[in-house]
């Protein structure tokens, strides 16, 4: 991770009718950097990847961001297409050669350890082996940054131990900037150099944690930490702490 910045919020509000999402939000993403969000409902996690991915609109402020891939809870894969299909349609997308598609797929099969599901229909596929396609239709992008609203939350806790290990991998290896938004507050330190938890109240930060490899990798430093955020998280959400 490099000090210069991918992602540069600042002084950024939304508001849905009347009632304010974020007022005056600022933060920045490193190159390279893997970011989780977390916070309670309400708190404007997916807005703020939406508005990061130039699919909502901020009211004001600014956010200066590469293209994104995005990669959302559901796997949203084209159901009339294979497993490969999926993946080469996207690579035509990013304006891959035909002549250098199916390798290029196979490839991205390859890193998310499905060689041989190419030829697979989307409801012949797990759960899990559906968004370790969307994954790989995600890096067919090629795209710097990479944005995952919830994608493991609706799959088991083994489905989802394997691909934490599969994406911290592609992570180490392509040097990727990824923000990721979850739920889990073991999962954003399983993953994430940095968790920040943005506030219910009018989308400030409520609290930001640098992860060690030994709390993202050991479970007692994690479980400490965990429990650090998660009062943190509670005290926020019943408005018990004061949030700038």
């Amino acid at each position: 991770m490099s000090g210069e910045p991918a992602v540069e919020i600042a002084d950024l509000t939304k508001n849905f009718g009347p009632t304010p999402v974020f007022e005056g939000l600022n933060l920045s993403i490193s190159k390279g950097e893997f970011l989780c969000l977390v916070g309670g409902s309400g708190s404007g996690k997916s807005t703020l990847l939406n508005i990061v991915a130039g699919l909502d609109q901020a009211d004001g402020g600014t956010v200066l961001a590469p293209p994104a891939a995005v990669m959302f809870q559901e796997s949203a894969l084209l159901p009339w297409l294979t497993a490969a299909g999926n993946i080469s349609l996207a690579l035509k997308f990013a304006g891959v050669p035909r002549n250098e598609r199916s390798d290029r797929t196979q490839e991205l099969l390859n890193i998310v350890r499905l060689s041989d599901a190419g030829n697979r229909l989307v409801h012949e596929l797990s759960g899990g082996m559906q968004q370790r396609v969307a994954l790989a239709r995600a890096l067919a992008q090629s795209r710097s940054l990479l944005l995952m609203d919830e994608p493991f939350s609706a799959l088991d806790s083994i489905t989802r131990d394997f691909l934490h290990d599969e994406l911290e991998d592609i992570w180490r290896a392509t040097g990727r900037t990824i923000i990721l938004v979850t739920h889990n507050v073991r999962e954003a330190i399983r993953l994430g150099q940095r968790v920040i938890l943005l506030a219910s109240d009018q989308g400030g930060i409520a609290g930001e944690w640098q992860v060690s490899d030994a709390e993202r990798h050991d479970a007692v430093a994690g479980a400490a930490l965990a429990e650090t955020i998660k009062n943190v998280l509670h005290r926020e959400v019943h408005g018990l702490v004061a949030v700038s």
